[in-house]
């Protein structure tokens, strides 16, 4: 699954724009992404936690158009498993920082739209699906001059 994301400023607004070109909400989650220091500045591992009761280890990897794409996720089985690899892993690596964010999920037939609202970061927009372009970004979705986002959330500075 591919990705790109853009930064946003009033949600709010975005989301009744989805809504009306057929985005259906279908799901809202409170998300804490813990990041890890990796040398591969192409690549992120972070354990995501959605609404603190599952778990995933996830590694992502830059692609040809700026975006990530999630290469492993594996499902950690409940919270003492999942402290105990992110501790295993903050021996290993490091924990770069820790991320905690709400996200809205809307489906529209071929693509996603995740909004991103991350606490002293800022508002996103990500767009996940296998055919997904730039695109996309102003043709279908209607926003005018996208500010992309290509590099991993854990490298951005308060906006």
């Amino acid at each position: 699954m591919k990705e790109l994301k853009i930064q946003i400023l009033n949600y709010r607004k975005i989301e009744k724009d989805l809504q009306n070109l057929g985005g259906v909400l279908y799901e809202t989650k409170k998300i804490v992404d813990t990041y890890f220091k990796i040398k591969n500045a192409n690549s992120v591992l972070k354990i995501a936690e959605y609404n603190n009761e599952t778990f995933f280890l996830e590694e992502l990897e830059k692609n040809q158009n700026g975006g990530f794409e999630i290469i492993n996720e594996k499902k950690i089985e409940g919270l003492d498993k999942t402290n105990e690899i992110k501790a295993e892993l903050k021996i290993k690596f490091g924990i770069k920082c820790i991320l905690k964010a709400e996200r809205h999920y809307f489906r529209f037939p071929q693509f996603r739209v995740i909004i991103n609202l991350i606490d002293n970061v800022g508002e996103f927009l990500i767009l996940t699906g296998e055919n997904i372009s730039e695109e996309m970004i102003t043709k279908i979705l209607m926003i005018e001059n996208p500010k992309f986002i290509r590099v991993p959330f854990s490298d951005l500075q308060q906006l």
